[in-house]
């Protein structure tokens, strides 16, 4: 009597591609409408035109300047003292980075009281917030 032996039944992998699909969609998805919601707090302002594209710096603090001048950083309006005491509490950081959103329509003099504070405590950079400038192209349209 002799046995014949079977080879063993080959099993086929499927590998369900469409429903990973659809997880990388939804994550892509998830991240693009949570990105948006992390808005930067502060008063609306309308940025100056002018300035190159480059990469900015790491940001340590945000200065918002108004048109009419009010200062504030995180939504809250500052005086002389109180920016001073936010500027102190950078200047102590390893690396400190203060950007400047100004609205277009603010004096020097804001911005002038702004690095003038910074520079009393030893910060060195400060980067204005400006729009980029159109290309040639561009400017026409307008």
């Amino acid at each position: 009597m002799r046995l014949a032996l079977r080879p063993p039944a080959r099993r086929t992998v499927d590998i369900a591609v469409v429903p990973m699909i659809n997880i990388v969609f939804l994550l892509l998805l998830y991240f693009l409408v949570a990105g948006r919601l992390s808005g930067d707090p502060g008063p609306a302002v309308q940025l100056p035109v002018g300035g190159t594209s480059k990469d900015p710096a790491p940001i340590t603090l945000t200065v918002h300047v108004t048109a009419g001048d009010g200062i504030s950083i995180n939504g809250k309006a500052m005086d002389e003292a109180t920016l001073r005491s936010a500027f102190a509490a950078v200047a102590n950081q390893a690396s400190h980075h203060v950007l400047i959103r100004a609205d277009a329509r603010a004096s020097a003099q804001a911005l002038h009281q702004i690095m003038a504070a910074g520079d009393a405590l030893g910060l060195a950079s400060f980067e204005l917030a400006t729009l980029e400038t159109l290309g040639s192209s561009q400017q026409a349209l307008r």
